[in-house]
Formats: C-alpha cells, structure tokens, sequence
C-alpha cells in the first residue's frame, strides 16, 4: 500500500510540476482585439500617413482603416469621426473597402473588394451616413448586399479566399459515381478553403472495378461575397437506369457566389439525359464561419448510385448548411424512395475563417480650407460596437499656404505682356535708327 501511494503521490507532483513548467514557459499569446487607424493621403493614395502636410483648397483622402483578427464578426458597429471647421466632404466620395492582409494601413495590400465595384451596391449615400460634418457608418454598408445607408452593422471575420470545390467522377461498365468530399471511404475529392485557388482536381484512387472520369474543380472566389449558391444538377439516361450529379459550374451548372441568393437550379442538359433532383440552395457565408458540405450517396437495387449534396432535393436531402459550429461528420441523410438505400453518409466542415485577413476601411475625400497662415488640426476617429472595445485614433492635416500655387491676377497679367510688348517695340525701332541714320 505505502509504496504504491508513493508512486501515485510522485506522479502527481510530476503533473504539477509540467503543468506548472507549461504555464511559465510557454510565452503569453496577445490577445486578439479589434483596431482602428486614421490616415490621410495628399498624392492620390499613393502614400499614407497619419501626420500629412497639404495646400490651402487642396482634396485630400481620409481613410479609417480597421482590423478584426478575431474569430467573432461584432454587430452594430460603427465607424465615426467629424470634419474639422471649414473642411468640406467632396460629395459622394465615400465607400467602404475590404482590404485582407493589409497589417501595415500605410502600405496597404493591392488586394481588395470596394462597394463602388461591379457587383457591390455603390458609394455610400451621403444623406445617411453624414450629418452636419459628422461620419457614422457601418464597416460594411454597400458590401455584401447591405444597405448603402447603413449607419451601423457587421465588421466582418477575416475569410480564406476560395472555396475550392472538387468534383471527382467515377465509372464501372454500367454507372456513373460523384463525390465532393475530402474524407470518404474510397475517391476522396480534394474540396477545400484557401487563399490560393486550385487549377487542377483532386482525386483519390478508384475501387477495384471502377475508373476516374473526367472530373472537374471550380475556385469560388469569397471575397466580397455575402452567398455561395450551390446548384446541384442532376440527370438521368435515356437509355440506361444510370444518373448522374453535378456541382461546379465547370461541369455545367450555375454555382456561384454572389450577393444575391439564387432561387432557381440553372444547369446545361447533355443530351439524352432528362432532368433528376437539381436543386439551388443559396449559403450565407456573411454571418458564418463553416460551410458544412454533407453528401448522402444512394444505390438503387439495380446497382445505380445517386449523389446529394444539397437539402434542397425532393427526395435524399442532405443537411448542407453553414454556421459558427462545424457539423457533425456522418449527420442523417433525408428521406428515400423505395429501391434506394444510402451508402454513403459524409459530412465536411470546411473552415472560411483567416484571422489575418480580417482588415477593411471606409474612405472618402475631403477639401482642405482657404487658410493664409500656417494652421495645424488634430482629427480622431472611432470605432464603436459591441465586443470592439470602442477603439480610436488621432492624425493631423497641417495647411501649409507656402505650398499653394499662386494664381495669376487677368488684368496684371495683360497689362505686363503689353509693357513688355511696347518695350521691346521701342528698343526694335531706336535699333533700326540707330542702323539706317535718315
């Protein structure tokens, strides 16, 4: 007894002792917070700076630069600051930008998405988010969808760039078999999230008796991008019991991502083939971090196979959602006729989060007083909403008259040119006198 109460009491001090060991020698993680910078530009946004020097009645930009690096999207937020007396807002100059990877806001990256882009809803509308020289609005008004005059909303999570969608197709001697997913017992896609997009498919090695088909991949780019809308397109033979299932538009469907919800299937029919299950269903990727790809595979009694991938269908729905939570991987495939029974029974939650791809601003331009004396303005900007610790920040416009280019005064103008003129008219004839002595 006394010596294996000993052994016991050994290996609990040795278990505080690493657990004491884990807790001082592993350095601190920083917390992830929201953050918020102010920075102007007096060459065009060629440079930034939060400190800048400009011209009496010169534009300027002013851009309130944001970071979410946390895994929440906060709701309500608010991106605020005021003019400075006698500085006037350039109408219809303000829009709001995702701006992913930009760490240093005075050397932003070249990537990004802006609501005054195709498929965007346009630059904010003035008469909301301004009132008497004072800027409220949301990180997101006029992206994804949301409302140009949104005076608060979502600061949104950082996102991977692509959904890389994987369809891999097998044939034996009488049917036709598509999977989607990375983790199935045999031909396997590569369906994926990543910052690159894939050119190539991915497929894993076939079951004895079975050959890869042509198979297709189509990169789903995220960005911007409040739905992915999956169109299941799904056909049966004319003259065989075979079906057959498709997902990337690549392999003639219309999946896409968009910030509109599609409500229709859209699919390409191959000849003799008839329409079977297709079906849409339109994925907000805006408010969730998972997209939980669930693909349900029935075999008929004739040895047919038949893919869902959507809970969209008539009959065989999945559960095909996204969410904050990954799903369960083998949830329950939906209802069957009679003759089919579900073989396959896979669930994949694909993760759209980046932490370090979670940067934006809003932007607009400014026009800088008439001042005939050297005068320096200090200007703060905020931002507000739950969960964002209300973060702020300062710069300084300096107006610099010295800089102004000076403008030339009409009558002073003419009245040295005709002075030089008769000048140079008299100096012309005293030479020709001079010359040619009458």
């Amino acid at each position: 007894m006394g010596s294996t109460s000993g052994r016991a009491r050994a290996r609990a001090a040795a278990a505080v002792l690493a657990a004491g060991c884990f807790l001082a020698c592993t350095p601190p993680t920083a917390s992830a917070a929201p953050s918020q910078t102010l920075l102007y530009s007096v060459d065009g946004g060629t440079t930034w700076s939060t400190n800048v020097t400009a011209a009496p009645g010169s534009q300027i930009l002013a851009r309130l630069w944001y970071s979410n690096d946390t895994d929440t999207a906060p709701a309500n937020t608010s991106l605020t600051m005021s003019l400075p007396d006698g500085y006037t807002l350039v109408p219809d100059t303000t829009r709001t930008c995702l701006s992913p990877g930009s760490t240093d806001p005075t050397h932003p990256g070249t990537e990004q998405v802006c609501s005054t882009d195709p498929g965007q809803g346009g630059p904010a509308a003035d008469s909301a988010v301004w009132s008497n020289g004072h800027l409220t609005i949301s990180p997101t008004a006029g992206l994804f969808g949301q409302p140009t005059d949104a005076t608060s909303g979502i600061m949104p999570t950082g996102k991977k760039r692509y959904l890389n969608l994987h369809q891999c197709t097998y044939t034996n001697t009488s049917d036709t078999l598509t999977n989607y997913l990375p983790h199935l017992p045999w031909g396997e896609a590569g369906t994926n999230t990543a910052n690159t997009a894939d050119t190539l498919t991915q497929c894993g090695t076939p079951q004895p008796g079975w050959t890869l088909a042509p198979s297709h991949t189509q990169a789903l780019d995220l960005l911007g991008r409040h739905y992915l809308n999956l169109h299941q397109c799904s056909n049966w033979s004319d003259t065989t019991t075979d079906t057959h299932t498709n997902l990337p538009a690549t392999a003639g469907t219309a999946t896409n991502t968009s910030n509109t919800p599609d409500t229709t299937p859209t699919c390409t029919q191959p000849n003799n083939w008839q329409p079977a299950q297709s079906s849409v269903k339109a994925l907000d990727l805006l408010h969730n971090r998972y997209l939980n790809l669930h693909q349900c595979t029935y075999t008929h009694t004739t040895g047919d196979t038949h893919t869902n991938t959507l809970p969209t269908t008539s009959w065989g729905p999945t559960t095909t959602h996204t969410s904050n939570t990954p799903t369960d991987p083998a949830p329950a495939c939906g209802y069957t006729p009679d003759n089919w029974t579900p073989t396959t029974n896979t669930a994949e939650p694909l993760d759209t989060l980046d932490t370090t791809r979670g940067q934006g601003y809003t932007q607009f331009t400014l026009t800088t007083p008439h001042h005939t004396q050297t005068h320096t303005t200090p200007q703060h900007a905020f931002l507000n909403g739950p969960h964002t610790g209300d973060p702020s920040s300062s710069a300084t416009i300096t107006i610099q008259p010295a800089l102004a280019i000076p403008l030339l005064n009409p009558y002073t103008t003419l009245l040295t040119l005709l002075t030089l003129l008769t000048t140079k008219h008299l100096h012309t004839r005293k030479t020709a006198h001079t010359t040619n002595p009458a």
